[in-house]
């Protein structure tokens, strides 16, 4: 089974720095220092296939095995070896987990002098060790058998390969965004960094004797898991589940992760047999970030609790906003109203709300009411196209619509010419600002708006019509600032156009 938070997107006006730099840390690390790593573990492994290792060392292990009293695991790996190189390869893994078995073998205890092959295997074997501990992350991963104090924090960012690097980003950027923002960049990077060493601590103290390297940081994402867990607790979010071919999306309380997620994994360590995934690092990352958690919301003032109430507040909009639509669907108008309206009063800048208002409005278009709402949706702030077309689209409405007529002020009108310039409405820009002119108005804006529309003639090379608006502020506003710019970009105009 597969469980994960699913919660709303990044919020790229706040970044989450601290997350996208620990991505950038483990892709560096893996492409530039470990980017010979998969070329020199294949370069062992050949080796060890080809040479006469498998053959001397595999039937020994498995006869130490029985001779100690462990018959399951030795079952388990017996059949391996009548297989074929590639195939032994779990047999390897296993007995190099094994420390008190890679010990004595390399006190030559099992393979003794008195063995034929005696000397053929201690040669290969000094040079399969000479060719592992060239890989980074055999020589900078965690070994509980042979601790070293800079691999507590140098195996969290070393990965086997392109899909452990790759899955641990993916779950690292979906969790630790939303964790950095409830807690914070500075606590956030401690509490990687502390939860990644709650995973080898536990990760340590159940495979003691292993010589395998452990790498990844896949026990450090658990403790943000284990985090995320806590600081929602009971606030219910959305989950990405998938079992076996079923997957889809749910919502629950976030504490539920706990014990489904410890569940599955010691299932998962339990059921599997043989796997090289650290279960265990996983299991103490996770209740050592459920530790820390819940120590930051017993304790520390700096828990953002505003940002984990936005996604349950988001949802009760959303549902609240198609209560307002199910109500126009059954032409309860006023039922909509009240509904938009009592959005609009939580959230002033909700547009969805303000739009469908506009349209109720549109059965009485002699309301007071509507013109009010055609003029707040006219006067929605912001340049970007998706807000210069529902402003256009609404403008050309409301002028259809209106009655007995349109109700926009002189300065909303110059302000649409000037928007409608900058976007692809010059076309309307352009009869507003006649419009203007022709009313002989003082308004000392007129300029600004006249020179708008005619810089934008100027863009698409409609030179006769830009000439006209720039002698227009040359004529009527001589000693205006757009006057001025009126006359240099009439120069520019007319050393621009092509002469007869």
């Amino acid at each position: 089974m597969f469980l994960i938070p699913a919660h709303k997107s990044v919020d790229w006006k706040n970044p989450p720095v601290a997350t996208v730099l620990l991505i950038l840390i483990n892709c560096f690390v893996f492409f530039v220092i470990q980017g010979d790593d998969t070329q020199k573990q294949y370069q062992a492994l050949e080796f060890y296939g080809q040479s006469i290792l498998p053959d001397v060392e595999f039937p020994a292990y498995v006869e130490y095995l029985e001779q100690n009293g462990h018959l399951t695991e030795a079952s388990r790996l017996s059949p391996l070896l009548d297989k074929q190189r590639a195939a032994q390869l779990p047999v390897l893994f296993v007995m190099e987990q094994d420390n008190a078995f890679m010990r004595r073998l390399r006190n030559d205890e099992i393979i003794t002098p008195a063995n034929l092959q005696f000397d053929q295997w201690h040669d290969d074997r000094e040079r399969y060790d000479t060719l592992i501990t060239r890989v980074v992350a055999n020589s900078y991963g965690f070994k509980p058998a042979y601790p070293r104090p800079f691999t507590l924090l140098s195996h969290m960012f070393l990965h086997g390969g392109v899909d452990h690097l790759l899955g641990n980003m993916i779950v690292l950027f979906i969790v630790g965004f939303v964790v950095e923002a409830v807690v914070g960049r500075k606590t956030y990077l401690v509490s990687y960094l502390l939860g990644g060493l709650f995973a080898v601590g536990l990760y340590g103290l159940v495979h003691a004797d292993s010589t395998t390297p452990l790498v990844g940081a896949s026990g450090a994402i658990s403790a943000l898991m284990g985090m995320y867990t806590v600081l929602f607790g009971l606030r219910k979010i959305r989950f990405f589940y998938s079992v076996l071919f079923y997957f889809g999306f749910m919502r629950a309380p976030a504490i539920i992760l706990l014990p489904v997620w410890l569940a599955n994994e010691l299932y998962q360590f339990f059921g599997k047999g043989l796997s090289n995934i650290a279960y265990f690092a996983h299991i103490g990352g996770f209740l050592g970030g459920a530790g820390i958690a819940f120590l930051q919301k017993r304790f520390s003032g700096s828990v953002n609790f505003e940002f984990m109430e936005q996604e349950a507040r988001q949802e009760r909009d959303l549902n609240e906003y198609e209560t307002g639509m199910q109500c126009m669907r059954e032409l309860k108008l006023d039922d909509a109203s009240k509904v938009f309206r009592s959005i609009l009063k939580k959230d002033p800048k909700n547009r969805a709300a303000l739009l469908q208002l506009y349209n109720i409005g549109k059965f009485k278009p002699a309301s007071e009411e509507y013109h009010q709402l055609a003029r707040a949706v006219i006067g929605l702030p912001g340049t970007d196209p998706a807000t210069l077309k529902l402003v256009h689209q609404t403008f050309l409405d409301y002028l259809k619509s209106a009655k007995p007529a349109v109700r926009i002020s002189y300065a909303r009108y110059l302000e649409l010419a000037m928007r409608f310039a900058t976007g692809d409405y010059l076309d309307d820009a352009e009869k507003i600002i006649t419009l203007l002119m022709r009313q002989q108005n003082n308004n000392n804006q007129l300029p600004r708006g006249v020179l708008a529309v005619a810089e934008a003639l100027l863009r698409t090379k409609t030179f006769d019509k830009a000439t006209h608006y720039l002698q227009y502020l040359m004529d009527n506003h001589p000693h205006s600032g757009e006057a001025e710019e009126a006359r240099r970009l009439m120069k520019w105009a007319q050393s621009t156009q092509p002469s007869n």
